[in-house]
């Protein structure tokens, strides 16, 4: 596929660059050449329906995602491709597109991303959600109907439902605790979100805080961390997955209790242990965020979070 595309060769030219120290300043460069081709191609009807041009939009939103990046204005072109080649209405794609999609789809949930610069297309409620799937969705690891749920944290009875949520089989024991911990990092995920929703302003720090819920959450992570990393060949230990549900749960967490105390300790290990610079970044946020609190104990956490990644001017994907 690269041999036929030059904005897809420069892209994973930049992705390779980005591995290793040595190369890492010649991402910058690959990568605008990437975004350069990519623009040219969406001018062209022909190119619209390749699925090359799929795949280099992808991977530029990974790449921009690693090199922290404002990314999300990416998606819209993808959207494009989606809406031209009429993808998102039929089920019948090859496994490639199909896979291609259901990344696209998590790259654009909302909630995922801080300080997002762009409104979310909705896919995966709009296409996903409908189609009811069953297992386990191959790039995020989650159950699809656990995701139907955490890509809808915004509508009314979505905390309701993540908590009626009753699992499913899995394949491995290790993955029972990382869904518990998505799933009850969504929870105190959709507190935080209610009363903007609401527009409960005098309510928002009070509606972002469950102990119990967060030891839950924690107890989760802990078990996740504590697993042999053999259980799943060939990909990196699940405790590196962990950066959405240890963000969330750290800045719900109140000052000077239990669940802050192992929060702290749990996010801090995972980034000695597993840490690239992004984990390392959500970490740094937390801990800016639990200072401000302090000063700002009426603002909800969540909504400091997002005023900081402002303020560093990117854009910060959680998973």
């Amino acid at each position: 596929m690269r041999k036929t595309s030059t904005s897809l060769c420069n892209t994973f030219a930049a992705y390779q660059a980005s591995l290793t120290n040595e190369y890492r300043h010649l991402m910058p460069v690959y990568l605008q050449l990437g975004i350069s081709g990519y623009i040219n191609d969406l001018q062209s009807p022909d190119n619209l329906h390749r699925d090359e041009i799929l795949a280099t939009g992808v991977l530029l939103c990974s790449v921009s995602i690693n090199g922290l990046y404002k990314w999300t204005t990416l998606l819209k072109g993808l959207h494009t491709v989606l809406q031209q080649r009429k993808l998102l209405e039929t089920t019948t794609q090859s496994p490639l597109v199909g896979h291609l999609i259901e990344v696209i789809a998590l790259l654009d949930v909302p909630h995922f991303t801080l300080n997002r610069s762009t409104e979310s297309l909705k896919i995966w409620p709009a296409y996903f959600a409908q189609r009811h799937l069953t297992g386990v969705q191959e790039t995020s690891g989650l159950p699809y109907s656990l995701l139907d749920l955490i890509c809808n944290m915004d509508s009314p009875d979505a905390e309701q439902r993540l908590r009626n949520w009753p699992g499913e089989l899995c394949r491995e024991l290790v993955q029972i605790h990382l869904w518990e911990a998505f799933r009850t990092a969504a929870i105190l995920h959709c507190s935080a979100l209610r009363p903007a929703t609401e527009n409960e302003e005098n309510s928002a720090a009070a509606g972002f805080g469950d102990e119990l819920l967060e030891m839950k959450a924690l107890a989760a992570c802990q078990a996740v961390i504590d697993s042999k990393g053999d259980s799943f060949p060939g990909v990196p230990h699940l405790a590196a997955a962990l950066m959405y549900p240890l963000f969330i749960v750290c800045l719900s967490t109140k000052q000077d209790t239990v669940a802050r105390s192992l929060s702290r300790d749990l996010f801090s290990d995972v980034v000695r242990r597993w840490g690239d610079h992004e984990i390392s970044l959500a970490w740094d946020i937390v801990v800016e965020v639990w200072q401000r609190s302090t000063m700002q104990p009426g603002v909800c956490r969540l909504k400091l979070a997002e005023d900081f990644v402002a303020e560093l001017d990117i854009e910060m994907y959680l998973y």
